[in-house]
C-alpha cells in the first residue's frame, strides 16, 4: 500500500506576523515555519498505518520555496516516519486552491496512490479546499473531516467523522482519499536518532506546472489593537450606565 500524505508549510503559530513592503504578503524574515498542524496530524495518521501493517509505503509532497525552511518541514514529517518527500518547487506562495490542489494532483497521479491524505485545512488562509478540488481531479472519492483513526479493512477505508449531533461514518474502497480533522492522537515526539535518519531520506524536487490564479489577494492589514475593558459599577446599579455607554458609545443598541 501507498499512502501520499499532502503537507503545507505555514508560519508558526507563535510568530508574530508584520505585513510585508507590498500590503499584500506577510513578510517571511525571521519567521518561523512548521508543518500545518492538521497535516502533520495527518502524517501521525499514516505512520500509524505503517507501523500495523507490513508493506506501507508513506509519501510525503508539498508545494513551495525550495528554501531550508521547507527542506526543515519536509524532514520533520521524515522524522515522524515517512519514507521520502516530493517538493513541487514554487517561487510564490500567493496561488488560490485550484492552483495549488492542480500542481498536487498533476505529482500525485503519478505516485498512483492507494490512499491520500490531507489535513482539513492549512493555518494560515484556512480556505480549506485544496482536499476536495485535488481529490475531485484525481477522481477520488473523500471521507471529508475525519476525527478518528481511520479504520482500513482488506479493501475499504472507513472513517468517522463528528457532525451535528452524532458521528457520520463514511466508507470508501480503494482509492480514496481523506482530510483530517483531528482526533485524541497525539503526535509523536521524536528521537534524536529519528532525526539523524531523516537527513538522510530522500527529498525528490519537481517542477511545479502552475496554471494562472483566479484568486489574488488585494491587502492584508492585522486586526487592530484591543483595548482594555472598565468596570462601570456593581450589581443592579450599574445597569443603567452600561446601558447608557452601549448606546451612546459602543452604539449597539
Amino acid at each position: 500500500m501507498k499512502i501520499v500524505v499532502c503537507v503545507k508549510r505555514v508560519p508558526d503559530t507563535a510568530t508574530k506576523i508584520k505585513v510585508g513592503a507590498e500590503g499584500n504578503v506577510i513578510d517571511t524574515k525571521d519567521v518561523e515555519f512548521i508543518p500545518s498542524p492538521y497535516d502533520e496530524l495527518a502524517v501521525e495518521y499514516a505512520v500509524r498505518i505503517q507501523e500495523n501493517q507490513s508493506d506501507v509505503e508513506v509519501v510525503i509532497v508539498t508545494l513551495g520555496p525550495a528554501e531550508a525552511s521547507t527542506e526543515k518541514v519536509l524532514r520533520r514529517c521524515l522524522a515522524i516516519g515517512a519514507n521520502r518527500a516530493i517538493l513541487i518547487e514554487s517561487a510564490g506562495t500567493d496561488h488560490d486552491p485550484y492552483v495549488i490542489a492542480s500542481a498536487l494532483a498533476n505529482t500525485i497521479k503519478e505516485e498512483s496512490p492507494d490512499l491520500l491524505l490531507f489535513g482539513i485545512q492549512a493555518i494560515d488562509d484556512d480556505y480549506g479546499q485544496v482536499s476536495s478540488i485535488t481529490s475531485a481531479l484525481l477522481d477520488m472519492p473523500l471521507l471529508w473531516g475525519v476525527s478518528e483513526p481511520l479504520e482500513l479493512g482488506g479493501s475499504t477505508v472507513k472513517g468517522r467523522c463528528e457532525v451535528d449531533g452524532g458521528v457520520e461514518i463514511l466508507e470508501s474502497s480503494f482509492p480514496c482519499a481523506a482530510s483530517i480533522k483531528g482526533s485524541i492522537t497525539d503526535i509523536r515526539m521524536c528521537p534524536l536518532i529519528k532525526i539523524r535518519r531523516a537527513s538522510k531520506k530522500e527529498i525528490k524536487n519537481v517542477s511545479a506546472q502552475l496554471e494562472d490564479s483566479a484568486l489574488s489577494v488585494e491587502k492584508l492589514e492585522l486586526p487592530a489593537e484591543r483595548v482594555g475593558g472598565r468596570i462601570v459599577g456593581q450589581g443592579a446599579d450599574a445597569v443603567p450606565e452600561l446601558f447608557r455607554l452601549l448606546r451612546e458609545e459602543a452604539k449597539v443598541l
